[in-house]
């Protein structure tokens, strides 16, 4: 039986505790969960509205955005990942397997091309941004669009979470609104979004994983101080008379399973309490970035005045220079009529002769 169908024979029982306790969990397995975690949100969305109150909490209480949600979804419901979700198994960022969705026809062609997606006698493919990136680092065809403004986010207020879910939601809206209404326009995404998301998120893995090797660590001492050290007995041979295997062993178990290696040697895994302490200490790590951001700069002044300022500079310089031709000009016209009256004073002196 598939996660899909077990996520749908779920499917309105489910409370937002319920997906919050899935999402969790898979991500604490690795990153090759991203696509469940996918449909999880997918059907979430589907079962409550991206609108709804409960979505919003199940966000929250994930620590996804509504960016991040909605892109994921769009994974989990995509024909075209669908259709290659074999070949493209060794995929393993989130990130790389929405731009695949989300090229242009004539573009994925290439990607199948090159990464032999419809040969089936090659393996699966080993797809990252950057082989995305070379495969289409080409010269650009020259169009008739041509660059009228471009919308720079600041990379360290999005790491810090200044730029928040809110702030992405109301930007695509606005850029939504832009490419429906003005005509002969065409809008150009990138993923920085999805690459800072990853980012965090992967933060909260990495957490994961040492929190809990520092537990298992921690549950290993307690275990073998309870039985006595015998006369020349080696740490190691200790371990392997108590355990019946090695450490290296315990911990390949870790890997595949915390909560198994807990319980082999008689300790307890807490999957929810060792989340939140990852989210709590990726959460410091974004904070961090975030009082660097704002010593540094003001949200508005630093993106949007430093334009108005150049402005102001240009305009005061122009209206210098104005006043300098002004005088200049004035000097000139000065000598000139000074000259003129010399002159006609001196034609009147000579017809009075």
């Amino acid at each position: 039986m598939t996660t899909n169908t077990i996520l749908h024979e779920m499917m309105n029982t489910k409370t937002v505790a319920e997906f919050v306790e899935y999402i969790k969990i898979r991500v604490q397995t690795s990153t090759q969960a991203w696509l469940e975690i996918a449909h999880a949100f997918a059907e979430a969305k589907e079962m409550y509205g991206s609108e709804s109150d409960a979505f919003r909490k199940l966000l929250k209480e994930t620590e996804f955005s509504r960016a991040t949600a909605n892109k994921l979804s769009s994974i989990a419901t995509s024909k075209r990942l669908e259709k290659y979700k074999e070949k493209l198994s060794a995929v393993h960022s989130w990130s790389t397997l929405y731009t695949i969705h989300s090229l242009a026809d004539e573009r994925f062609e290439k990607v199948k091309e090159a990464f032999a997606l419809d040969n089936k006698e090659v393996g699966v493919a080993f797809i990252t941004i950057r082989k995305l990136e070379a495969l289409f680092k080409q010269k650009v065809e020259e169009t008739s669009f041509k660059l009228y403004a471009t919308i720079k986010l600041d990379e360290e207020a999005m790491r810090g979470r200044l730029f928040d879910g809110g702030d992405y939601e109301n930007l695509e809206n606005l850029l939504e609104q832009i490419q429906t209404t003005i005509p002969y326009l065409k809008v150009i995404r990138t993923d920085v979004d999805g690459k800072i998301e990853s980012q965090f998120q992967s933060k909260i893995v990495k957490y994961i994983d040492t929190i809990g090797r520092q537990q298992l660590l921690e549950s290993l001492n307690t275990a073998i101080s309870k039985y006595p050290h015998k006369k020349g007995e080696k740490s190691s041979a200790k371990f392997q008379r108590l355990f019946k295997m090695s450490k290296d062993e315990l911990l390949m178990m870790f890997n595949d399973s915390p909560k198994e290696a807990f319980e082999y040697i008689g300790g307890t895994y807490d999957q929810a309490d060792v989340y939140n302490q990852a989210v709590a200490k990726a959460s410091k790590w974004s904070e961090s970035i975030a009082d660097k951001v704002r010593s540094s700069r003001e949200a508005y002044y630093a993106a949007n005045n430093i334009i108005q300022s150049v402005s102001k500079d240009v305009t005061l310089k122009n209206e210098q220079q104005y006043f300098t031709d002004m005088k200049e000009n004035n000097a000139k016209k000065s000598e000139k009529y000074k000259l003129m009256i010399q002159s006609v004073i001196v034609e009147e002196h000579d017809k009075a002769a």
